[in-house]
Protein backbone atom coordinates (compact mmCIF):
# COMPACT_ATOMS: atom_id res chain seq x y z
CA UNK A 1 0.00 0.00 0.00
CA UNK A 2 0.93 3.29 -0.91
CA UNK A 3 1.31 6.11 2.08
CA UNK A 4 -0.53 9.27 2.14
CA UNK A 5 2.83 11.26 1.32
CA UNK A 6 5.11 9.18 -1.31
CA UNK A 7 8.13 10.07 -1.08
CA UNK A 8 10.26 11.23 -4.37
CA UNK A 9 12.98 9.00 -5.97
CA UNK A 10 16.57 10.14 -5.83
CA UNK A 11 16.59 10.63 -9.51
CA UNK A 12 13.33 13.08 -9.04
CA UNK A 13 14.80 14.67 -6.11
CA UNK A 14 18.17 15.85 -7.77
CA UNK A 15 15.69 17.53 -10.38
CA UNK A 16 13.14 19.13 -8.22
CA UNK A 17 16.49 20.65 -5.99
CA UNK A 18 17.33 22.19 -9.59
CA UNK A 19 14.49 23.42 -10.54
CA UNK A 20 13.77 25.38 -7.21
CA UNK A 21 17.27 26.67 -7.45
CA UNK A 22 16.96 28.06 -10.83
CA UNK A 23 14.05 26.50 -12.66
CA UNK A 24 14.16 23.44 -15.26
CA UNK A 25 13.18 24.67 -18.38
CA UNK A 26 16.31 22.79 -20.10
CA UNK A 27 14.85 19.90 -18.95
CA UNK A 28 12.13 20.23 -21.36
CA UNK A 29 11.81 16.68 -23.67
CA UNK A 30 9.88 18.56 -26.63
CA UNK A 31 9.11 16.21 -30.17
CA UNK A 32 7.19 17.46 -32.63
CA UNK A 33 5.14 15.40 -35.10
CA UNK A 34 3.90 16.49 -38.41
CA UNK A 35 0.80 14.52 -39.77
CA UNK A 36 -0.64 14.19 -42.85
CA UNK A 37 -3.42 12.17 -44.48
CA UNK A 38 -6.82 11.10 -42.58
CA UNK A 39 -6.09 11.75 -39.36
CA UNK A 40 -8.72 10.89 -36.44
CA UNK A 41 -8.70 13.52 -33.99
CA UNK A 42 -11.30 12.52 -31.69
CA UNK A 43 -8.99 9.03 -31.51
CA UNK A 44 -5.83 10.74 -31.33
CA UNK A 45 -6.58 13.08 -28.61
CA UNK A 46 -8.76 9.93 -26.28
CA UNK A 47 -5.22 7.63 -26.98
CA UNK A 48 -3.54 10.84 -25.11
CA UNK A 49 -5.36 10.59 -22.81
CA UNK A 50 -5.41 7.18 -22.22
CA UNK A 51 -1.41 7.57 -21.89
CA UNK A 52 -1.82 10.17 -19.21
CA UNK A 53 -4.56 7.89 -17.51
CA UNK A 54 -1.94 4.79 -17.43
CA UNK A 55 1.38 6.27 -16.73
CA UNK A 56 0.21 7.92 -13.37
CA UNK A 57 3.87 9.34 -12.99
CA UNK A 58 2.95 11.77 -15.96
CA UNK A 59 0.19 13.76 -14.00
CA UNK A 60 2.29 13.63 -10.59
CA UNK A 61 3.18 16.91 -8.90
CA UNK A 62 5.59 17.59 -6.30
CA UNK A 63 4.58 19.33 -2.65
CA UNK A 64 6.75 20.32 -0.39
CA UNK A 65 6.14 20.22 2.54
CA UNK A 66 8.43 22.02 5.45
CA UNK A 67 11.45 20.22 4.38
CA UNK A 68 10.52 17.25 2.61
CA UNK A 69 9.11 17.19 -0.79
CA UNK A 70 6.59 14.31 -1.51
CA UNK A 71 4.74 13.17 -4.84
CA UNK A 72 1.03 13.80 -4.97
CA UNK A 73 -0.77 12.24 -8.12
CA UNK A 74 -3.72 13.83 -10.13
CA UNK A 75 -7.01 13.11 -11.08
CA UNK A 76 -6.76 11.83 -15.00
CA UNK A 77 -9.70 13.48 -16.15
CA UNK A 78 -8.45 17.41 -15.81
CA UNK A 79 -5.69 16.70 -18.05
CA UNK A 80 -6.79 17.66 -21.88
CA UNK A 81 -4.88 18.16 -25.21
CA UNK A 82 -5.21 21.84 -26.58
CA UNK A 83 -6.55 22.18 -30.24
CA UNK A 84 -5.55 24.91 -32.18
CA UNK A 85 -6.51 25.71 -35.69
CA UNK A 86 -4.63 27.88 -37.82
CA UNK A 87 -6.22 26.74 -41.31
CA UNK A 88 -7.89 30.11 -41.76
CA UNK A 89 -4.07 31.79 -40.89
CA UNK A 90 -2.56 33.51 -43.90
CA UNK A 91 0.52 33.49 -42.46
CA UNK A 92 0.07 30.11 -40.46
CA UNK A 93 3.40 28.63 -41.50
CA UNK A 94 5.52 31.23 -38.62
CA UNK A 95 2.19 31.39 -36.48
CA UNK A 96 2.78 27.66 -36.10
CA UNK A 97 6.24 28.19 -35.78
CA UNK A 98 5.69 30.65 -33.11
CA UNK A 99 2.97 28.22 -30.99
CA UNK A 100 5.23 25.41 -31.12
CA UNK A 101 7.98 27.65 -29.66
CA UNK A 102 6.12 29.48 -26.87
CA UNK A 103 4.94 25.91 -26.22
CA UNK A 104 7.72 24.31 -25.67
CA UNK A 105 9.40 26.99 -23.55
CA UNK A 106 6.77 27.66 -21.40
CA UNK A 107 8.07 26.62 -18.26
CA UNK A 108 6.08 23.89 -15.92
CA UNK A 109 5.39 24.54 -11.96
CA UNK A 110 6.10 21.35 -10.74
CA UNK A 111 3.98 21.49 -8.15
CA UNK A 112 0.78 22.01 -9.64
CA UNK A 113 1.45 21.31 -13.69
CA UNK A 114 0.80 18.32 -15.64
CA UNK A 115 4.61 17.19 -16.21
CA UNK A 116 2.81 16.16 -19.99
CA UNK A 117 1.21 18.57 -22.48
CA UNK A 118 0.02 18.14 -26.03
CA UNK A 119 -1.12 20.63 -28.62
CA UNK A 120 -2.42 19.41 -31.54
CA UNK A 121 -2.12 22.23 -34.54
CA UNK A 122 -4.27 21.65 -37.69
CA UNK A 123 -2.85 23.53 -40.59
CA UNK A 124 -5.08 22.59 -43.18
CA UNK A 125 -7.61 20.13 -43.83
CA UNK A 126 -4.91 17.40 -44.27
CA UNK A 127 -1.93 18.57 -42.31
CA UNK A 128 -1.60 18.34 -38.65
CA UNK A 129 1.40 18.72 -36.06
CA UNK A 130 0.88 17.36 -32.57
CA UNK A 131 3.56 19.25 -30.16
CA UNK A 132 4.52 16.94 -27.51
CA UNK A 133 6.70 18.53 -24.30
CA UNK A 134 7.25 16.58 -21.27
CA UNK A 135 9.47 17.40 -18.25
CA UNK A 136 12.68 15.02 -17.57
CA UNK A 137 11.38 14.61 -13.91
CA UNK A 138 8.58 12.36 -15.18
CA UNK A 139 10.30 10.93 -18.71
CA UNK A 140 13.96 9.27 -20.12
CA UNK A 141 15.22 8.28 -23.25
CA UNK A 142 13.92 4.16 -22.22
CA UNK A 143 10.44 6.02 -21.76
CA UNK A 144 10.26 7.47 -25.47
CA UNK A 145 9.36 3.80 -26.71
CA UNK A 146 6.99 2.82 -24.30
CA UNK A 147 4.48 6.04 -24.72
CA UNK A 148 4.98 5.10 -28.99
CA UNK A 149 4.03 1.76 -28.53
CA UNK A 150 1.13 2.76 -26.14
CA UNK A 151 0.54 5.57 -28.32
CA UNK A 152 -0.39 3.14 -31.21
CA UNK A 153 -2.27 0.95 -30.02
CA UNK A 154 -4.78 2.85 -28.14
CA UNK A 155 -5.20 4.64 -31.58
CA UNK A 156 -5.92 1.63 -33.79
CA UNK A 157 -7.90 -0.04 -31.25
CA UNK A 158 -10.21 3.78 -30.60
CA UNK A 159 -10.37 4.10 -34.55
CA UNK A 160 -12.01 0.66 -34.89
CA UNK A 161 -14.58 1.54 -32.04
CA UNK A 162 -12.56 -0.48 -29.07
CA UNK A 163 -12.24 0.88 -26.19
CA UNK A 164 -8.18 -0.24 -24.55
CA UNK A 165 -8.34 -1.47 -21.03
CA UNK A 166 -6.01 0.23 -18.77
CA UNK A 167 -4.89 -2.07 -16.00
CA UNK A 168 -5.21 0.72 -12.70
CA UNK A 169 -3.57 -1.72 -10.23
CA UNK A 170 -0.03 -2.11 -12.16
CA UNK A 171 3.02 -1.34 -10.63
CA UNK A 172 3.69 2.62 -11.36
CA UNK A 173 6.65 5.20 -10.74
CA UNK A 174 5.37 5.86 -7.24
CA UNK A 175 5.72 1.79 -5.90
CA UNK A 176 9.54 2.37 -7.42
CA UNK A 177 10.11 5.45 -5.44
CA UNK A 178 8.68 3.59 -2.47
CA UNK A 179 11.04 0.51 -3.01
CA UNK A 180 14.08 2.11 -3.83
CA UNK A 181 13.91 4.47 -0.55
CA UNK A 182 13.54 1.29 0.99
CA UNK A 183 16.17 -0.86 -0.67
CA UNK A 184 18.72 1.55 -0.31
CA UNK A 185 19.68 1.40 3.13
CA UNK A 186 21.88 3.42 5.10
CA UNK A 187 23.98 0.09 5.19
CA UNK A 188 24.09 -0.08 1.57
CA UNK A 189 24.40 3.09 0.79
CA UNK A 190 27.27 3.38 3.07
CA UNK A 191 28.90 0.74 0.80
CA UNK A 192 28.42 2.11 -2.32
CA UNK A 193 29.57 5.28 -0.82
CA UNK A 194 32.87 3.73 0.48
CA UNK A 195 34.06 2.67 -2.90
CA UNK A 196 33.19 5.83 -4.94
CA UNK A 197 34.70 8.14 -2.32
CA UNK A 198 37.94 6.21 -2.17
CA UNK A 199 37.90 5.64 -6.15
CA UNK A 200 37.52 9.23 -6.65
CA UNK A 201 39.76 10.35 -3.75
CA UNK A 202 42.27 13.33 -5.04
CA UNK A 203 39.74 13.62 -8.05
CA UNK A 204 41.08 16.65 -10.84
CA UNK A 205 39.25 18.97 -13.38
CA UNK A 206 39.75 18.48 -17.05
CA UNK A 207 41.58 21.27 -18.33
CA UNK A 208 40.84 21.89 -22.07
CA UNK A 209 42.43 24.41 -24.28
CA UNK A 210 39.48 26.10 -24.52
CA UNK A 211 39.22 29.30 -26.98
CA UNK A 212 37.58 31.69 -24.14
CA UNK A 213 37.64 31.98 -20.58
CA UNK A 214 35.66 30.33 -18.30
CA UNK A 215 32.88 31.81 -17.16
CA UNK A 216 32.39 32.42 -13.11
CA UNK A 217 29.49 31.00 -13.38
CA UNK A 218 28.72 27.85 -15.38
CA UNK A 219 25.27 28.49 -17.65
CA UNK A 220 23.54 26.01 -19.85
CA UNK A 221 24.30 28.02 -23.51
CA UNK A 222 26.19 25.96 -26.10
CA UNK A 223 25.89 24.55 -29.36
CA UNK A 224 25.38 21.28 -31.23
CA UNK A 225 27.87 19.38 -33.65
CA UNK A 226 26.38 16.27 -35.04
CA UNK A 227 28.30 14.01 -37.09
CA UNK A 228 28.24 10.44 -38.25
CA UNK A 229 30.61 7.54 -38.33
CA UNK A 230 31.16 5.91 -41.27
CA UNK A 231 29.69 2.15 -41.59
CA UNK A 232 33.61 0.75 -41.76
CA UNK A 233 34.72 2.55 -38.41
CA UNK A 234 31.84 1.14 -36.66
CA UNK A 235 32.37 -2.47 -38.07
CA UNK A 236 36.30 -1.93 -37.09
CA UNK A 237 35.00 -0.65 -33.28
CA UNK A 238 32.71 -3.70 -33.32
CA UNK A 239 35.40 -5.79 -33.85
CA UNK A 240 37.88 -4.45 -31.24
CA UNK A 241 34.96 -5.09 -29.12
CA UNK A 242 34.46 -8.76 -29.77
CA UNK A 243 38.49 -9.76 -29.93
CA UNK A 244 38.87 -7.77 -26.03
CA UNK A 245 35.69 -9.12 -24.60
CA UNK A 246 34.77 -5.68 -24.08
CA UNK A 247 31.58 -4.09 -25.41
CA UNK A 248 31.18 -0.83 -27.93
CA UNK A 249 30.36 1.40 -25.22
CA UNK A 250 34.01 0.74 -23.67
CA UNK A 251 36.07 0.65 -26.45
CA UNK A 252 34.51 3.91 -27.66
CA UNK A 253 35.22 5.44 -23.92
CA UNK A 254 39.16 4.30 -24.01
CA UNK A 255 39.55 6.28 -27.23
CA UNK A 256 37.76 9.24 -26.32
CA UNK A 257 40.28 9.34 -23.16
CA UNK A 258 43.03 9.03 -25.46
CA UNK A 259 41.77 11.73 -27.52
CA UNK A 260 41.25 14.04 -23.85
CA UNK A 261 45.17 13.29 -23.03
CA UNK A 262 46.01 13.99 -26.16
CA UNK A 263 44.73 17.53 -26.12
CA UNK A 264 45.33 18.00 -22.42
CA UNK A 265 48.56 15.78 -21.46
CA UNK A 266 46.47 15.16 -18.47
CA UNK A 267 46.76 11.41 -17.60
CA UNK A 268 44.40 11.29 -14.64
CA UNK A 269 41.24 11.48 -16.35
CA UNK A 270 37.20 11.05 -15.39
CA UNK A 271 34.22 10.93 -17.97
CA UNK A 272 30.41 10.95 -16.75
CA UNK A 273 27.85 8.70 -18.27
CA UNK A 274 24.38 7.84 -18.21
CA UNK A 275 22.86 4.62 -17.15
CA UNK A 276 19.57 3.65 -17.69
CA UNK A 277 18.60 2.54 -13.82
CA UNK A 278 16.11 -0.11 -15.01
CA UNK A 279 17.87 -3.12 -13.20
CA UNK A 280 14.24 -4.85 -12.37
CA UNK A 281 12.09 -6.86 -15.37
CA UNK A 282 9.05 -4.68 -14.01
CA UNK A 283 10.42 -1.13 -14.73
CA UNK A 284 11.36 -1.86 -18.67
CA UNK A 285 7.55 -1.17 -19.41
CA UNK A 286 6.94 1.32 -17.00
CA UNK A 287 7.33 5.69 -18.25
CA UNK A 288 9.53 7.38 -15.47
CA UNK A 289 12.99 8.51 -14.93
CA UNK A 290 15.12 6.35 -13.50
CA UNK A 291 18.55 7.65 -15.07
CA UNK A 292 21.80 7.90 -13.25
CA UNK A 293 24.99 9.10 -13.98
CA UNK A 294 28.07 7.84 -13.15
CA UNK A 295 32.20 8.68 -13.00
CA UNK A 296 34.44 6.34 -14.98
CA UNK A 297 37.73 7.82 -13.65
CA UNK A 298 40.90 6.21 -15.59
CA UNK A 299 45.07 6.29 -15.39
CA UNK A 300 46.10 7.17 -18.83
CA UNK A 301 49.71 5.43 -19.16
CA UNK A 302 51.05 6.81 -22.36
CA UNK A 303 53.33 4.12 -22.43
CA UNK A 304 51.16 0.98 -22.59
CA UNK A 305 49.36 -0.18 -25.04
CA UNK A 306 45.77 0.71 -25.83
CA UNK A 307 44.73 -2.90 -25.39
CA UNK A 308 46.00 -2.79 -22.06
CA UNK A 309 44.12 0.62 -21.61
CA UNK A 310 41.33 -0.91 -22.49
CA UNK A 311 41.18 -4.04 -20.41
CA UNK A 312 41.72 -1.01 -17.52
CA UNK A 313 38.72 0.87 -18.96
CA UNK A 314 36.84 -2.12 -18.98
CA UNK A 315 38.04 -3.10 -15.12
CA UNK A 316 36.60 0.38 -13.94
CA UNK A 317 33.48 0.39 -15.78
CA UNK A 318 32.39 -2.40 -14.57
CA UNK A 319 32.81 -1.78 -11.41
CA UNK A 320 31.38 1.30 -11.70
CA UNK A 321 28.10 -0.64 -13.16
CA UNK A 322 28.15 -2.84 -10.07
CA UNK A 323 27.94 0.25 -7.88
CA UNK A 324 25.15 2.34 -9.94
CA UNK A 325 22.74 2.37 -7.27
CA UNK A 326 24.29 5.07 -5.35
CA UNK A 327 22.25 8.37 -6.62
CA UNK A 328 24.72 11.07 -8.32
CA UNK A 329 24.02 13.95 -5.87
CA UNK A 330 24.57 11.77 -2.58
CA UNK A 331 27.83 10.87 -4.28
CA UNK A 332 28.66 15.11 -4.93
CA UNK A 333 27.79 15.78 -1.51
CA UNK A 334 30.10 13.83 0.64
CA UNK A 335 33.23 13.85 -1.95
CA UNK A 336 33.03 17.39 -3.43
CA UNK A 337 34.28 19.66 -0.46
CA UNK A 338 34.14 22.77 -2.27
CA UNK A 339 31.87 23.90 -5.24
CA UNK A 340 33.36 25.46 -8.30
CA UNK A 341 30.53 26.63 -9.85
CA UNK A 342 32.84 27.35 -12.88
CA UNK A 343 32.35 23.81 -13.81
CA UNK A 344 30.10 20.48 -13.33
CA UNK A 345 31.06 18.43 -10.17
CA UNK A 346 33.60 15.68 -10.68
CA UNK A 347 33.61 15.63 -14.11
CA UNK A 348 33.56 17.92 -17.06
CA UNK A 349 32.60 15.97 -20.28
CA UNK A 350 30.50 12.93 -20.68
CA UNK A 351 30.01 9.90 -23.15
CA UNK A 352 26.86 8.31 -23.47
CA UNK A 353 25.42 5.42 -25.56
CA UNK A 354 22.20 5.16 -26.47
CA UNK A 355 20.92 1.80 -26.25
CA UNK A 356 17.57 2.47 -25.69
CA UNK A 357 15.06 -0.43 -26.89
CA UNK A 358 14.26 0.07 -30.28
CA UNK A 359 11.44 2.54 -31.18
CA UNK A 360 8.32 0.91 -32.94
CA UNK A 361 6.56 2.58 -35.75
CA UNK A 362 4.83 5.20 -34.93
CA UNK A 363 1.63 4.74 -37.41
CA UNK A 364 -1.45 6.16 -36.84
CA UNK A 365 -3.40 4.57 -39.17
CA UNK A 366 -4.00 5.82 -42.84
CA UNK A 367 -2.13 9.05 -41.61
CA UNK A 368 1.62 9.65 -42.57
CA UNK A 369 3.95 10.77 -39.91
Amino acid sequence: PRPSNIPLSFSQERLWFIDQLEGSVQYHIPEILEITGDLNTDALISALKLIVKKHKILRTVIIQDKSDAYQEILDDTDWNVEVVDLKHQTQNKQETENVISSFINEPFNLSKDFVFRAKLIQINETSFKLAIVVHHIAFDGWSISVIVRDLVNFYSALVKGQQPEIISDEVQYADFALWQRKYLTRDILDKKLQYWTKKLEGITPLELPTDFARPAIQNSEGALYDFKLEQELVAGLERINRETGTTLFMVLLAAYKVFLYRYTSQEDLSVGTAVAGRQQKALEQMVGFFVNTLVIRSIVNPNQTFSAFLEEVKRNTLEAFENQELPFEKLVETVVKERDLSRTPLFQTMLVLQNTPEMPELKLGKAKI
